[in-house]
């Protein structure tokens, strides 16, 4: 076994297949407690609605990075945004595509990469990514950064997971599936600086 650098292409060739197998399960499992067109911040259930986060999204060109079967960008598109949406895995897609169909309400997606955004620069009212990012390793984390500022003319916002403490860190431990990046607060902090990122962020603890 050996480390070495690979390109764009080998990474979506290596990692999208292991997404595909979970889709299917992910959604069954998920689906129902996601909604349709739901925006859920964490397990804990609470909405945008509830929270107001992003604030107004109408008439916004929103981008969703990681999104899966676009809940949150149909989210966005029923409250008269335009929401967007990119995913690395092609399964996830279809069940976007199924649900479009299902609810009428389409959301336009594109299978990618969180590291090489396939948008020109300044291309969105609103970056999101929730639950994501994380999932990325330390190298691929700073370079996402980077594209979500690059493709983002507004506000940018990621949401998530972290700890602050030995008991919270074991509970993410064990809560976690795809997790690669485990930081405290404070080292979450020194990857927004050291990437440039001038987004909002929120965390989610397993307390």
């Amino acid at each position: 076994m050996e480390r070495r650098p690979v390109g764009e292409p080998e990474s979506r060739r290596a990692n999208g297949p292991d997404w595909d197998r979970y889709a299917d399960e992910y959604q069954a499992t998920h689906g129902p407690y996601l909604g349709d067109a739901g925006f859920l911040w964490g397990p804990e259930g609470l909405t945008e609605d509830e929270a107001g986060i992003l604030g107004d999204v109408a008439g916004k060109d929103v981008l969703e990075v990681g999104s899966g079967a676009g809940q949150c960008s149909r989210w966005v598109r029923t409250h008269g945004g335009r929401g967007f949406g990119i995913d690395l895995s092609f399964r996830q897609l279809q069940h976007s595509r199924r649900i479009d169909g299902e609810t009428g309400v389409v959301v336009p997606a594109v299978l990618g990469t969180a590291t090489a955004l396939p948008f020109a620069d300044d291309s969105f009212d609103l970056v999101i990514s929730i639950t994501t990012l994380h999932n990325l390793y330390c190298y691929d984390f700073d370079r996402a950064l980077r594209e979500i500022e690059r493709v983002g003319r507004g506000n940018k916002y990621i949401c998530i997971e972290s700890y602050r403490n030995e008991q919270e860190k074991a509970n993410l431990l064990y809560w976690q599936v795809t997790c690669e990046m485990f930081c405290t607060p404070s080292e979450w902090d020194w990857w927004f600086r050291h990437a440039g990122y001038t987004g909002d962020h929120s965390f989610i603890y397993f307390e």
